[in-house]
């Protein structure tokens, strides 16, 4: 199906934020910066409109409910760097 440049442009922010990997340094700034495109993948994913079919409609909550999961971690890890 072929989707709006706005959807598209929607769907490369998601699909780059779930190709980042969780950074295995303790830089607060990288983990900051990856939190940040974290949460631009997942406004984008939840910004979409329908997608034309249940199964990528799904594909689009099940994406952004993964890169929840991975904020969520961001965050956490972020609030240990700053107890230290």
């Amino acid at each position: 199906m072929k989707y709006s440049p706005v959807t598209t442009r929607r769907l490369g922010d998601g699909e780059r934020a779930l190709k980042r990997s969780f950074p295995t340094t303790d830089n607060k700034n990288e983990l900051i910066a990856y939190r940040d495109e974290l949460h631009a993948g997942i406004a984008a994913l939840q910004s979409l409109d329908d997608l034309g079919s249940e199964q990528a409609n799904q594909a689009a909550w099940d994406d952004m409910l993964e890169l929840q999961k991975r904020y969520d971690q961001a965050v956490d890890r972020i609030k240990e760097l700053k107890g230290l």
